[in-house]
C-alpha cells in the first residue's frame, strides 16, 4: 500500500509542474515518516520496509526534481495529546480507533 500511495503521491508532483499555484497536504517527503512507524509497529514487515526503503531512496529522491519544486513547505508540529483531541474532534470513523502508540 505504501509504495502504490508513494507511486500516486509521484504521479500527483509530476501533473502538478504544469499548473500553477498547487498546495498540497502531504508531500512526498514525509511519506516515510509513517513507512517507518507502520515498520516499527510490525504493521509493514522487513520486506516491505526494505522494498519501500530502497525505491524511495533509489527512484523517487534522485528524480524528486522532475517531479516538482517546492517554494515552501511548512511543518505543523503537535504533540500527541493534541493530535488525538484533534482526532476526536474530527470524528472520523476510520481514525477514532488509531492507537496512541501510532
Amino acid at each position: 500500500m505504501q509504495v502504490y500511495m508513494l507511486t500516486a503521491r509521484s504521479i500527483q508532483l509530476h501533473q502538478a509542474k504544469e499548473l500553477k499555484n498547487v498546495i498540497f497536504d502531504r508531500t512526498i517527503l514525509e511519506d516515510p515518516i509513517f513507512v517507518d512507524v507502520n515498520h516499527e509497529l510490525g504493521t509493514m514487515n522487513d520486506i516491505d520496509y526494505k522494498t519501500y526503503t530502497e525505491f524511495y531512496e533509489e527512484v523517487i529522491i534522485p528524480n524528486l526534481e522532475k517531479r516538482a519544486e517546492f517554494d515552501i513547505v511548512i511543518y505543523l508540529k503537535v504533540s500527541t495529546d493534541k493530535a488525538i483531541e484533534r482526532i476526536a474532534e474530527r470524528g472520523r470513523t476510520q481514525e477514532l480507533d488509531t492507537p496512541r502508540s501510532y
